[in-house]
């Protein structure tokens, strides 16, 4: 977390197929581009996702994330 670098989509997607707990991508989301990333991968099964730096530094506008994540 923290290093901007972008999740490991692949292996929270294996994750998330493996178990029945909903799982929240996290780590390394540093961008617009990460969560659009995030989204096509994740085929609607993952249940959130958690980005702390990057809207701090302004990377990401929430509202914006939101309105992607949405699909609006």
């Amino acid at each position: 977390d923290g290093a901007m670098q972008g999740p490991n989509t692949a292996a929270t997607l294996e994750l998330a197929k493996a178990v029945p707990t909903p799982i929240i991508v996290s780590g390394g989301v540093s961008s617009m581009a990460d969560l659009e990333a995030v989204k096509q991968a994740g085929e609607g099964i993952f249940e959130g996702v958690i980005s702390g730096r990057a809207v701090y530094d302004g990377r990401i506008d929430p509202a914006a994330a939101v309105a992607l994540l949405e699909g609006s």
